[in-house]
């Protein structure tokens, strides 16, 4: 701390200067502290409200409405490319046509392909055996599969 009157240096807390015997406004200090550690209170608490807020958007915006397992690609007998595994409809949607996008790859480079399926009703579970656009000729036995996204279409009567 610094006396403004002579400009030495004293103890931090000191009530007068050691050299001039200047005396210090302590509360002006306590004062300042005061009001900087409100602001930053206040500035960390809108930090979390937001990244609170992010969470709960990420969570409730219907990410987890369609959960899948054992998912791969797999080449049939005539060289076709299947996408296996098992889906579920947590959804409160009655899908006529649900559309899934995935990727798919090695890990170093992944492609992107979309599979479609019909009437998956909400709560249901159905085994995968979708058709692919991969090309035959591509070796999908060590691929990794990702589903990035499903879009479901309802259609009311």
């Amino acid at each position: 701390m610094y006396c403004a009157k002579c400009g030495k240096q004293n103890k931090v807390g000191a009530s007068f200067c050691e050299y001039c015997g200047e005396k210090f406004n302590v509360n002006f200090h306590h004062k300042k502290m005061n009001r900087d550690s409100k602001i930053i209170l206040i500035i960390c608490g809108v930090c979390f409200i937001g990244i609170v807020s992010v969470c709960l958007f990420m969570f409730l915006k219907g990410k987890n409405d369609f959960q899948f397992s054992e998912l791969y690609l797999e080449k049939s007998d005539y060289d076709s490319v299947y996408l296996k595994g098992k889906i579920k409809n947590n959804s409160n949607k009655n899908c006529s046509v649900a559309t899934i996008y995935y990727e798919y790859g090695n890990g170093a480079v992944m492609e992107e392909d979309f599979v479609m399926i019909s009437d998956l009703n909400k709560g249901e579970i159905r085994k995968l055996d979708e058709l692919t656009f991969i090309d035959e000729d591509e070796d999908v036995e060590n691929y990794r599969v990702k589903v990035k996204e499903v879009s479901c279409l309802e259609f009311s009567d």
